[in-house]
């Protein structure tokens, strides 16, 4: 166990990341389209506005960075705290209400940063915008696909993570299980 996670846990935790970046990829692309991805991706796409400098792929990256550390960060807090002996003995019914509720908290995290903040990052990089830029794909897709990805892979990865060195010594075992 590297970091307090198991190997398999660590996929999961990958995985969860994963999500929020590819939505945002799925929303610049439909911002701009698949022939402004291609000239992104060389570093020749120019925005419609003549007053926005060319847009960066490695500015967008280094933006989104930090968000997605804290998100990998948040994740593995929650899997650390899931493998250690006061959460796996207790009562099932308890483990169960106390993974839901972290779970949905979690997953509303992940929502509300892959939905609002992320995009602040990158839109402002293809429209000039007095307020607050906002991706209406990215709104509504975190909503309806990350939310409920993120809480069900995140449900299933603590419910079924049982520390094989507690279980061999008879720790983890619940009181009236």
């Amino acid at each position: 166990m590297k970091l307090g996670i198991q190997k398999r846990q660590r996929a999961i935790l990958f995985l969860l990341i994963l999500l929020p970046l590819m939505i945002n990829a799925l929303a610049i692309q439909h911002e701009i389209g698949t022939k402004g991805i291609f000239k992104l991706l060389s570093g020749t796409y120019q925005p419609s506005d003549p007053n926005l400098p060319f847009a960066s792929l490695s500015e967008i990256l280094s933006g989104l960075l930090p968000t997605i550390a804290f998100l990998g960060f948040i994740i593995w807090l929650v899997i650390f705290v899931s493998n250690r002996v006061f959460f796996q003995r207790q009562w099932l019914i308890a483990t169960i209400f106390e993974i839901l509720f972290i779970v949905l908290f979690v997953a509303k995290v992940f929502e509300l940063v892959t939905g609002f903040l992320m995009p602040l990052t990158w839109l402002p990089q293809f429209i000039d915008s007095l307020g607050l830029p906002g991706s209406e794909f990215a709104s509504n897709w975190s909503r309806w696909f990350v939310f409920p990805a993120t809480a069900i892979i995140l449900f299933v990865a603590l419910i079924f993570s049982r520390n094989k060195n507690l279980e061999s010594k008879d720790i983890g075992k619940t009181v009236n299980a």
